[in-house]
């Protein structure tokens, strides 16, 4: 059996091998396009961001003959972020490798285990980030509406309107239109239901969830829908497994998400998921190493990262359920 010393070891292989299943993994997960990477150079710093005050205002343009441009200038905001460590270890002895040797890759197991885990965390916590109705007080109009008179789940409701008057809303703060509608899986069956959506889609012969979502996204003027899919077991150790969605049902979420690789500055957006680049290239970053006091085998998963809001104004908040 190869040995790994008691300092911690990259482990290229595991994370090659956990890639397909994070591929997997991942496409129940949303969080990480809501709030698309973003490497930061140190752990805890300001980040400028251009505020909506600056795009959105007005300057004087008209230029006379011989006189100089009127000129402007951009303002920033100085945020502050802190990257914090999230991470978790699944120890492997000796004796468990040789005793599932013909049933499974127990290395593999254990890595991926951990690996689900944070990335369950990670989904968590961007979640609570965003069906916040703190951040997204009740009581701002701008921020913040209460639909559960109309509930989505009441095949009548109209739900075009509902997104479209939150739309301009968020229009008149920024200046810019949502690209993005975040909802929980939860809601599936009311999409499907919906009489309105039914009557626009009773032509189409198969309707999978990927056509499903396309369609309603287009059908709702929004360039996407992310749906949220990710489960969770809110059972304490010992009880009955009592699953409960990450993605509240209660609420949906209008937002300019921006993608992952794009320049703070290319284009306005809701927030960043904010990994510190020292300590991870990449959202999750896997290592092992030897206990020789338990011998065992320890695979740890790390994080190093904030999920950040930029402007709460750059997303909507609405309550769907009554």
């Amino acid at each position: 059996m190869i040995q790994y010393p008691n300092r911690n070891t990259p482990r290229a292989d595991l994370g090659m091998a956990l890639y397909e299943f994070a591929v997997n993994a991942r496409q129940k997960m949303i969080a990480d396009k809501v709030l698309p990477s973003y490497p930061g150079a140190e752990e805890s710093a300001n980040i400028s961001v251009i505020t909506r005050e600056t795009l959105g205002r007005r300057e004087d343009v008209q230029h006379k003959d011989g006189a100089s441009y009127n000129r402007g200038g951009f303002d920033v905001e100085d945020k502050q972020y802190t990257c914090l460590e999230y991470g978790h270890e699944e120890p492997l002895t000796e004796a468990q490798k040789k005793r599932y040797t013909n049933d499974f890759n127990a290395e593999l197991a254990r890595a991926r285990i951990a690996f689900l885990r944070l990335l369950r965390e990670y989904e968590i916590r961007t979640a609570e980030t965003l069906f916040n109705t703190t951040t997204w007080a009740t009581g701002t109009a701008d921020l913040y509406t209460n639909n559960s008179g109309n509930p989505w789940d009441t095949a009548g409701t109209d739900i075009v309107t509902q997104i479209e008057t939150a739309q301009q809303i968020l229009e008149k703060n920024t200046g810019f239109r949502a690209d993005t509608l975040i909802i929980s899986s939860a809601h599936r069956k009311s999409i499907r239901l919906n009489t309105a959506f039914q009557n626009s889609m009773k032509y189409v012969q198969r309707l999978d969830d990927a056509s499903m979502m396309n369609a309603f996204a287009d059908y709702l003027g929004v360039e996407r829908v992310l749906m949220g899919s990710m489960t969770y077991n809110t059972a304490d150790e010992g009880q009955d497994f009592s699953g409960s969605y990450v993605w509240s049902d209660d609420y949906a979420m209008l937002a300019i998400t921006g993608e992952a690789g794009l320049e703070l500055e290319e284009s306005p957006h809701l927030g960043r998921t904010l990994v510190w680049e020292e300590e991870a290239s990449d959202i999750i970053e896997v290592d092992t190493y030897y206990e020789p006091q338990t011998r065992s085998d320890i695979y740890r998963v790390r994080q190093f990262q904030d999920e950040f809001i930029f402007d709460p104004y750059f997303a909507h908040l609405m309550k769907i359920d009554a």
